[in-house]
């Protein structure tokens, strides 16, 4: 599977290059606050849910963003930009002035998420995000049904694998694993990088330094 991860080239994108890694985030650090709703809820929100997704395990939860690339390239626009990847350079990588990270993934790389109670720190989940109708202006919608929810993993996978329609474009995928480290960003190993692509602002300096990790 080719996903795709365009970044600002900050001093720690750069970091990942030469060690081989990606970033994972803590939930709560998301840009989008509707994003992270669940996540920041106060302790009497959902107080069904959060007896199953504990805080012992939200704490720990951990995600990095990628973009399916078969569905936002479109081949008939030839060499040319499609709308959608146009915006990936504009909001991710910094009005272009970043840059576009391709990663040829095996398919086995990944658990399957299943329904189980014994999480590990040695699983990394992928999924697709799944793009829900007013989610952001109903974002209880997610637990309706809460009691259906027998698993935490089955329930994590509806809360933190689910967008609004609005972002429907950007055909995200999600990896998640857990970690214990109490750091807000921590570094995995990924050595699946297929190739690098500089975005039309990005400076010579910053072509150099990437060229010389190759």
């Amino acid at each position: 599977m080719i996903l795709r991860k365009y970044v600002k080239c900050a001093v720690y994108d750069i970091e990942n290059i030469a060690r081989k890694e990606i970033c994972y985030t803590s939930p709560s650090c998301f840009n989008d606050p509707i994003d992270t709703y669940f996540h920041k809820s106060p302790a009497d929100k959902y107080t069904d849910i959060k007896k199953i997704l504990t805080t012992e395990i939200l704490k720990k939860i951990r995600i990095s963003c990628f973009f399916n690339y078969a569905e936002i390239h479109d081949e008939g626009f030839g060499n040319k930009l499609t709308p959608t990847e146009l915006l990936m350079w504009t909001y991710y990588a910094d009005s272009h002035k970043g840059i576009c990270l391709e990663y040829d993934v095996p398919n086995n790389t990944f658990d399957s998420i299943e329904p189980t109670n014994d999480y590990d720190e040695s699983r990394k989940f992928l999924h697709k995000v799944n793009y829900i109708d007013e989610l952001a202006t109903d974002y209880g919608q997610l637990f309706y049904k809460s009691t259906d929810y027998q698993h935490y993993e089955e329930l994590m996978q509806t809360v933190y694998f689910a967008k609004d329609k609005a972002f429907e474009n950007e055909k995200e995928i999600r990896s998640l694993l857990y970690d214990s480290s109490g750091n807000q960003y921590v570094a995995k190993s990924f050595d699946f990088l297929k190739t690098i692509i500089f975005g039309y602002r990005c400076s010579k300096d910053t072509k150099y330094v990437i060229n010389c990790l190759n």
